[in-house]
């Protein structure tokens, strides 16, 4: 008789939620260099784009980390990636700072700097595990010019 195959238990650390980060401020950050020949520089260039929001955390209700930055940081050929992502990003959290650094494709940061400096974006949500030892990981964020807490 073939032996039942027992599922996995659920395991809290798994569970979803999201941060929602209703955004204030903004800031925008280029660099570009010469490569120093690092695993994490292939080619003779590096090139660095980041978006960061700031804003105050409104979901979780009663979040201990009432500050929220989101950095949106440009990732070359991401969408041509092959495999299965885990994650695209982590949260962490300092004081009463909630941190999500996430990587986006290259060719939407100039779309998302030109609506973040006309002052629209109103709402960062940023999905991912619950902390868990202070951090966590990412699989979705959304950027909205409108906010409806009933939505949320």
């Amino acid at each position: 008789m073939p032996t039942k195959r027992r599922r996995p238990p659920y395991r809290k650390r798994d569970e979803k939620i999201t941060y929602l980060v209703a955004v204030t401020g903004w800031e925008h950050y280029y660099g570009f260099r010469i490569a120093t020949g690092s695993a994490w520089e292939p080619g003779p260039y590096y090139e660095l784009a980041t978006l960061i929001l700031r804003g105050e955390v409104v979901r979780p209700e009663g979040f201990k980390h009432p500050c929220g930055e989101v950095t949106l940081s440009s990732r070359a050929g991401m969408l041509q990636e092959a495999g299965e992502p885990k994650c695209i990003g982590s949260l962490s959290v300092r004081g009463d700072l909630l941190q999500a650094y996430v990587f986006i494709p290259a060719e939407r940061l100039a779309e998302l700097v030109a609506v973040a400096a006309s002052g629209r974006i109103r709402i960062a949500a940023v999905g991912g595990t619950k902390l868990r030892y202070r951090s966590g990981t990412i699989h979705s964020v959304t950027l909205n010019t409108e906010f409806d807490p009933e939505e949320w």
